[in-house]
C-alpha cells in the first residue's frame, strides 16, 4: 500500500534517482563546446547539475533538503515497501495577489509508477496540509505537458499568464549609468505588497526564498541582488546554467508603468557584470508597454490555482 510521508535529508539518494530517470541521455561537453554520449558516472557534479539542479546530485539534494526543512518549508516522498515513488516539494507563504499561498514548485514520480494516482495522492496530502494550516491558495506553474493533470487535481483558475522575454544588449540597450544598491534581504517583509512583475516563475515568495537560500540552484552561478531607488525595484540577475553570458532577471516592481524603466536598468546592470543579454518572464497584460524594444517573445506559461477558503 502506497503511503505518505514527510521527507528527509536521507532520502536523497532515492529522490536523485527519481529524477535522473527522467533524463534519456547523459551527454558530456567537449574543450570546443560539443556534445557527445557519455555515462552519469563519467560527468563532473557541474555537468550533472545542468540537467536540473541539485535534483542531479544526491550530496546536493541533501544540502537542499537540509535547508529547505530548516526554513520551514514543506516535502513528501510516497512510498511503497520501502521504495520511494515520489516526492513533491512546498513552499509556504505570503503572496501580493494570493495572499498566504503553498506553493507546488516540484512534483516528480518514478517513470515506472506514473498514471497510477501516486502524483494526485502527494497533491492530495499538500492540499490537506495547506487547508489545515490556514492557506488561502494552492498554485502551480507546471510544465506544458502536466497543466491537464494540475486541472484534474482541481487547480484550475488561471492566476497569470506568463510569456517568456529575451532582450540583447547591444550598443544602444545597456548604455548609461544606474545606481544599484547591493543587499541581500533575509526577510520577506519588504517584498510582502511589491508585485513580482519580472521573472515570475514561481510565487512572489518562493522566488525571493529560492534565491536567498540557493534551494535547488547550484552557488558556483554568479549571482547579484539590491535595490534600483530610481525604480523603487528590488532586483535579482542569475546567470543562467547553460548560457554563462545571459543574465535570468526577477524584480519586484511597485507598478507596471515602472517596468520601462526596470527594464533600461537591467540592461546597464547587466552589461557592467559582462551579461550579453537578459532573460525573464512578463505577465501576458503587460507586454504591449514593452513595444518597441528589441526582445524576442517566446513561450507561454500559466501559473494555476486554486481557492482554498
Amino acid at each position: 500500500m502506497v503511503s505518505i510521508r514527510p521527507a528527509t535529508p536521507e532520502d536523497a539518494e532515492a529522490i536523485s534517482e527519481i529524477h535522473r530517470l527522467e533524463v534519456v541521455e547523459w551527454r558530456q561537453v567537449r574543450p570546443d563546446g560539443s556534445l557527445v554520449p557519455s555515462r552519469y558516472e563519467d560527468l563532473t557534479d557541474r555537468e550533472r547539475l545542468s540537467y536540473g539542479g541539485a535534483w542531479m546530485v544526491p550530496s546536493a539534494l541533501r544540502a537542499h533538503l537540509e535547508a529547505l526543512l530548516a526554513a520551514g518549508q514543506w516535502t513528501f516522498v510516497a512510498e511503497e515497501d520501502g521504495r520511494l515513488l515520489g516526492e513533491i516539494e512546498v513552499y509556504v507563504g505570503p503572496d501580493p495577489d494570493m495572499g498566504r499561498t503553498a506553493h507546488i514548485d516540484m512534483l516528480e514520480v518514478r517513470k515506472d509508477e506514473q498514471r497510477k494516482g501516486v502524483g494526485r495522492r502527494l497533491v492530495e496530502e499538500v492540499r490537506q496540509r495547506a487547508v489545515a494550516q490556514g492557506c488561502e491558495s494552492l498554485t502551480v506553474t507546471p510544465e506544458r505537458t502536466a497543466v491537464e493533470f494540475y486541472v484534474k487535481c482541481d487547480l484550475r483558475e488561471v492566476v497569470a499568464r506568463e510569456k517568456d522575454f529575451e532582450l540583447p544588449l547591444g550598443e544602444r540597450l545597456g548604455a548609461g549609468q544606474v545606481e544599484s544598491q547591493l543587499t541581500h534581504l533575509t526577510s520577506f517583509a519588504p517584498l510582502e505588497h511589491r508585485p513580482l512583475l519580472l521573472g515570475r516563475f514561481q510565487s512572489s515568495f518562493a522566488t525571493w526564498l529560492k534565491g536567498w537560500k540557493h534551494l535547488g540552484d547550484p552557488t558556483f552561478l554568479r549571482h547579484e541582488e539590491g535595490w534600483w531607488p530610481s525604480e523603487g525595484t528590488y532586483y535579482r540577475l542569475t546567470q543562467f546554467m547553460r548560457r554563462e553570458a545571459t543574465a535570468v532577471l526577477q524584480a519586484w516592481v511597485p507598478g507596471p508603468q515602472h517596468l520601462r524603466g526596470v527594464l533600461d536598468s537591467a540592461s546597464v546592470r547587466a552589461k557592467q557584470l559582462g551579461y550579453d543579454r537578459i532573460t525573464t518572464t512578463v505577465d501576458t497584460r503587460f507586454l504591449g508597454m514593452l513595444e518597441g524594444l528589441e526582445g524576442t517573445v517566446g513561450d507561454e506559461s500559466v501559473l494555476l490555482g486554486l481557492k482554498l477558503r
